[in-house]
């Protein structure tokens, strides 16, 4: 059975309804963590888009849009990450009246009203189902790590001679 006909299947079952602007925090967290462990040129590296895949359920027909955030804890690059509790989360989120494209690179782009536009979302975290108010504290479990990795990063880089690599910074071309 195809993913989309799983979601199909499996409607509603493990799909809320609720604050949509706290799940817009979340997925700005989770951004928020790939540009701190991999930077301004590879956050993709974390995260995927995928859709729009469209469904019809019951006489409503939904756009659905998932988003996926892996290699979430890269020890081999960062060893500050590996008490990060999980290493994976997938946000399947249902919308309608709202367009949505993607382009080779991951980068999206909605059109409409997103906020009350998004009718029932879903998450998982390490492949299992996670219960909605679980999300405020992956909020902070997320922002934290976040945090933590961008000040050891800002101390290697304050740390390395600029005459270390001849022409080069971790800032740029010098």
């Amino acid at each position: 059975m195809s993913n989309l006909a799983n979601l199909k299947n499996n409607f509603l079952k493990n799909f809320y309804i609720g604050d949509t602007a706290e799940m817009g925090t979340f997925q700005s967290a989770c951004y928020h963590l790939s540009y701190s462990l991999y930077g301004d040129m590879n956050p993709q590296i974390l995260y995927e888009n995928y859709g729009p895949y469209y469904i019809n359920n019951t006489g409503q027909e939904y756009m659905v849009v998932i988003k996926e955030f892996k290699n979430m804890k890269p020890i081999e690059i960062w060893k500050d990450i590996n008490n990060l509790p999980f290493g994976k989360i997938r946000i399947v989120s249902f919308y309608q009246n709202v367009n949505f494209t993607i382009d080779s690179i991951t980068h999206t782009n909605y059109e409409g009203d997103i906020i009350n536009g998004l009718k029932h979302y879903s998450l998982e975290v390490n492949d299992r189902p996670v219960d909605i108010k679980e999300v405020e504290n992956l909020i902070n479990i997320i922002e934290n790590f976040a945090q933590l990795i961008w000040s050891v990063f800002k101390k290697l880089n304050q740390s390395i001679p600029r005459s270390s690599a001849p022409g080069y910074s971790l800032q740029g071309r010098v």
